[in-house]
């Protein structure tokens, strides 16, 4: 179910760790499968780990956002990233952080 809304999009944290992933800290909590088994369109993109700064990390985000209107959830300090997106894209309708 895509909704009014958009897309959900799951923006991960935990960069001090060399191995985290989108899939490691949405997909193997269960938080993606859990979401699409909702019936929720989900989107969850790796962050890259040295960007350089958070408007560089923003430009790498939005360039892979779906198509159309997202809601961005970051969590630990995806929460920086997704903000940051949020103020690059008008095609964002909503945002919330979420700590872990």
């Amino acid at each position: 179910m895509k909704g009014a809304v958009g897309v959900l999009v799951l923006v991960h944290g935990g960069l001090w760790d060399e191995e985290m992933d989108a899939e490691r800290f949405w997909g193997r909590t269960g938080v993606v499968a859990g979401l699409r088994g909702a019936g929720v369109a989900v989107c969850a993109p790796d962050r890259a780990m040295r960007a350089g700064s958070w408007e560089a990390e923003a430009e790498q985000l939005v360039a892979g956002l779906p198509d159309g209107p997202v809601v961005l959830v970051g969590g630990s300090n995806g929460c920086s990233a997704a903000v940051r997106v949020a103020l690059a894209r008008s095609r964002v309708s909503a945002a919330t952080t979420a700590s872990r």
